[in-house]
């Protein structure tokens, strides 16, 4: 039987933890930030627990505070940030779009979406798709300094309270606005692996994807299995 791999908002976490403190949990593990699991990387850590028949290894939002093996079944490590709610900030990015939000827990208290004309492929040929290629490429340029402008903006007022950021959108457009913005370095070390998949970065965007963001993941292994 393969892994199954699945993610679980803090509700849905709590009905399998209450599972576990009924079952019979031999040992748990906590596996620090970056350590694979099942050959699965996390940069929040994991939380493994060894029950009768299977293993449940689950990276929490943030980062774990300890590298541990106890005996029976620990939960500590994920009710402490169950019950903390912290400061964090989603930048969203697609061409055309994006969305800044500061929450704290899961209520957005600032934010900012706009629009900005990105041009689509130019498939003419020639002199004229050269020309539009340059075009497009500026109004990229411009997209990302205007993503960064507002980011500075919305984030330097919470900048030393915000404990984890998360990006969300096209990948290849997320990494040319990371190498633009220079200014994002100052979260390189708390900016999330985890990138964020929402179709559209708007308001409506904005506020769902503090749920996927704040998500623990969750990984089911037989027993007898070579995960850890």
């Amino acid at each position: 039987m393969a892994a199954i791999q699945k993610r679980l908002g803090r509700g849905a976490l709590g009905g399998l933890l209450d599972n576990l403190r009924d079952a019979d949990v031999l040992h748990t593990t906590v596996l620090p930030p970056g350590h694979r699991y099942d050959d699965t990387p996390s940069d929040t850590g994991w939380v493994v627990f060894k029950a009768s028949g299977e293993d449940i290894a689950v990276a929490p939002p943030f980062p774990v505070s300890t590298e541990a093996e106890q005996a029976g079944f620990v939960p500590d490590e994920l009710l402490r940030q169950v019950a903390v709610e912290c400061r964090t900030a989603i930048v969203l990015i697609r061409l055309g779009r994006f969305a800044i939000g500061v929450f704290h827990g899961t209520q957005l208290v600032s934010s900012k979406t706009e629009t900005r004309y990105v041009g689509s492929q130019h498939k003419a040929g020639g002199w004229s798709q050269k020309r539009f290629a340059r075009i497009r490429e500026k109004q990229i340029r411009e997209l990302f300094d205007k993503v960064c402008e507002t980011a500075r903006e919305k984030l330097s007022p919470h900048e030393g309270d915000i404990e984890r950021l998360w990006l969300g959108g096209d990948r290849h457009v997320l990494n040319g606005f990371l190498e633009r913005c220079q200014w994002m370095r100052r979260f390189a070390d708390r900016t999330a692996d985890y990138r964020l998949n929402v179709p559209t970065p708007d308001l409506a965007g904005l506020k769902k994807s503090i749920d996927d963001a704040l998500a623990y993941r969750v990984i089911r292994t037989p027993t007898g299995s070579e995960a850890l």
